[in-house]
């Protein structure tokens, strides 16, 4: 399979008969024995399998298809998927077959779009969080969810999260509240932070609920006193993952993955990535994927094709290359004829008359490191490898992939950034996109600021202040969409 799925055992094992679904699938969700797939028809199906030595069982589940599923939420014993349309469906494995029967339990959500939702180990609680703000919760043997009182003062909701012992909300202001985990847990209070800039994400490994500030810097939750407890040897962090089953934190910095267990206990790091991505690094550890995943699929007709694009990516990094790349004093090497045969650009660099075709060093201005590496990754695994919260550097990649005449790689960040669009990067995608002439990720930016004005503008006094936001060009661009509107 040259495709994603191929770093998953469970679709590696697929029988011959079950294969054609991988061809076809959009969305995929793995949990060790257990797997989701939807197809591009919007077909939705179960895999499961008791060990290594069987295919797995694949099943359809009629509950789910024409649901358009957007992601799922998967424990062992309990399972939920929300759709486009922002249903939720939830159900449970309670028979020791493996058979799963889904059913859309969330009558009182009824009518509400669902933002997010999120799942504790051992299937304790469950949270979702709706696009009017309000947070509901079920577990502790309630089927119906009840409401978490939630005070307006505290501002909006930008994500959640949940332990076995407390639940957390992160908000858009970067101000964090909580409340403990059962049935009556009251109304939520802030979790003080002294002396600590914003957080920017929150999120829960097995036992540790840890958060990102806006300056890099990683904190947990003590059980003890419900306060942020410093983490001194993880400073300038730019992103943080866990999967909410393992104790795991992977600190993604500039150069490298980091990855640490139950760092509220032990700071020590048990692994170090350089080059796989985070997808990669929850499957050789763990095989779960800590969020649905778009495998881009890709098959060849044969084994032979297969190894050889398997090959391909196993040459990244490789001792026999050929061209040095240097960008920003930093170096990257690669092969000729991988680039030649992979890039129309590279192709016409390496046999025309260019002083690049006659050298072995050559050097790259204007362009960011990790923005360059990211292309030359992708040249060798037709995948990007930017976590989609990294909207600035995939902008950038774009940008970068429109000059290099990439159009698959340039149309796959935009769709990657127009389906990540939020309050955080509306104005900036707005503004960026326009100037990289991405007219549909600028359409999608407006649509969003056009819908959410009233929560986004709240903080924006005066129209020089949001050109400040916007930038010249970007504002006048606005003004020029909105003035139709205004007729």
């Amino acid at each position: 399979m040259e495709s994603q799925l191929q770093i998953w055992d469970i679709f590696r094992d697929f029988s011959n008969d079950n294969v054609s679904l991988l061809r076809s699938a959009r969305l995929a969700h793995v949990h060790g024995n257990i797997a989701i797939l939807i197809t591009h028809e919007d077909d939705v199906y179960l895999a499961t399998r008791r060990n290594d030595l069987v295919p797995p069982n694949v099943v359809k589940v009629p509950e789910l298809c024409g649901k358009e599923g957007k992601e799922f939420i998967v424990e062992t014993n309990f399972m939920m998927m929300v759709t486009k349309n922002g249903e939720l469906y939830a159900w449970s494995h309670y028979s020791p077959e493996p058979i799963y029967r889904p059913q859309q339990k969330m009558g009182s959500l009824s009518g509400r779009f669902v933002t997010s939702a999120v799942l504790s180990p051992g299937s304790v609680i469950a949270l979702v969080l709706t696009d009017d703000g309000h947070v509901h919760q079920w577990g502790f043997g309630l089927v119906e969810p009840f409401l978490i009182q939630v005070d307006a003062t505290m501002g909006r909701i930008k994500s959640l999260v949940c332990s076995y012992w407390i639940s957390l909300a992160l908000m858009e202001n970067g101000e964090v509240f909580y409340w403990v985990t059962k049935r009556s847990p009251g109304k939520p209070k802030k979790l003080e932070a002294p002396n600590l800039p914003p957080f920017k994400k929150i999120t829960a490994s097995k036992t540790n609920i840890l958060g990102l500030t806006v300056q890099g810097s990683v904190h947990f939750v003590s059980p003890a006193a419900y306060l942020w407890c410093d983490i001194p040897k993880f400073s300038n962090v730019r992103d943080i993952t866990t999967h909410f089953t393992e104790e795991t934190c992977v600190f993604h910095l500039m150069e490298e993955n980091l990855v640490a267990k139950n760092v509220a206990e032990d700071e020590s790091i048990s692994h170090i990535f350089l080059n796989n991505g985070i997808d990669e690094i929850f499957a050789i550890l763990y095989q779960k994927s800590y969020r649905s995943f778009n495998p881009q699929i890709k098959f060849g007709c044969d084994t032979a094709q297969r190894t050889l694009c398997e090959d391909i990516a196993g040459l990244w990094n490789s001792d026999d290359t050929d061209v040095t790349f240097s960008i920003q004093g930093r170096k990257i090497k690669a092969h000729r004829v991988i680039l030649k045969c992979r890039s129309i650009y590279f192709a016409k660099m390496f046999d025309n008359e260019w002083k690049e075709s006659r050298d072995s060093y050559i050097d790259i201005p204007d362009v960011k490191f990790c923005v360059f590496e990211a292309f030359l990754y992708y040249i060798y695994h037709a995948r990007v490898y930017f976590s989609v919260d990294q909207y600035d550097n995939i902008l950038g990649l774009l940008k970068l992939a429109d000059c290099y005449c990439e159009t698959v790689l340039r149309k796959e960040c935009e769709l990657i950034l127009m389906q990540n669009i939020n309050s955080e990067n509306a104005f900036f995608l707005f503004e960026n996109a326009y100037l990289a002439n991405a007219t549909e990720l600028e359409n999608g930016a407006f649509n969003f600021l056009l819908v959410n004005r009233s929560t986004l503008l709240d903080n924006i006094e005066g129209m020089d202040a949001l050109q400040s936001v916007l930038g010249p060009r970007a504002m006048a661009n606005l003004v020029l969409r909105l003035l139709p509107r205004c007729n």
